[in-house]
């Protein structure tokens, strides 16, 4: 259930891609550890006598997280919050969870979270406590930088096509780059790529540097 609920968030929000030398790093719009720990989070603290369900909400402004049931016990949403305490409704599911690495210590998840968007300078989740629930929100970034962030494909690894904008905007941004750094960044075929860059190289928006093998690519 988990790991499910997690690739549906992945394919379907934003990931940036950052060129180190040769390789490629995926910065998820949501951090993964920061990911993983909420819907641990919701399945873990979750009132299993409530009708409702989890429910995940993916809109253009935010992403919302909805774990039925209000805080148990006497936890309240300020020491919640401060991530070094816990109140365990589901005490033999957390146990379950405890013994498959899963869960590592209680209370410890929030604090996790919040280190984990402050590592990459993001806001943190805003949390909202009620009878019915909690629900956690992230609130999107719709900024329109295409340079820093490309839809991720809702098939991971599958061949898809890009923009010619796209592509300008990488160029743009990493003067320099070489042809196996576009199509790490990008996992589109070679012919793609080809078409995309003699397009532009066509209306004098990019140029080429040094031998075709070896080219580099920067922007006019």
């Amino acid at each position: 259930m988990a790991e499910e609920a997690i690739n549906y968030v992945l394919k379907n929000t934003r990931v940036e891609y950052r060129i180190n030398g040769l390789y490629r790093e995926e910065l998820h719009e949501i951090p993964l550890p920061a990911l993983r720990e909420i819907i641990i989070n919701s399945i873990l603290h979750r009132n299993y006598l409530s009708p409702s369900f989890i429910q995940i909400s993916i809109h253009p402004d935010r992403i919302e997280f909805f774990s039925p049931g209000a805080l148990h016990g006497s936890m309240t949403k300020e020491r919640m919050l401060q991530g070094n305490s816990s109140s365990l409704r589901n005490p033999q599911l957390a146990d379950i969870l405890h013994r498959m690495n899963i869960v590592e210590r209680w209370g410890s998840g929030i604090g996790r979270i919040f280190a984990a968007y402050r590592e990459r300078n993001l806001a943190i989740p805003e949390y909202d406590v009620d009878d019915m629930g909690i629900t956690v929100t992230i609130r999107r970034n719709q900024s329109g930088d295409k340079a820093q962030q490309y839809v991720h494909s809702a098939n991971k690894g599958k061949r898809v096509s890009v923009t010619e904008e796209e592509v300008l905007s990488f160029i743009s941004h990493h003067t320099g780059c070489t042809y196996s750094q576009l199509l790490q960044a990008f996992d589109i075929s070679r012919r793609t790529l080809t078409n995309r860059l003699n397009s532009l190289m066509k209306k004098g928006k990019i140029q080429r540097s040094g031998s075709t093998r070896n080219a580099n690519w920067s922007s006019l």
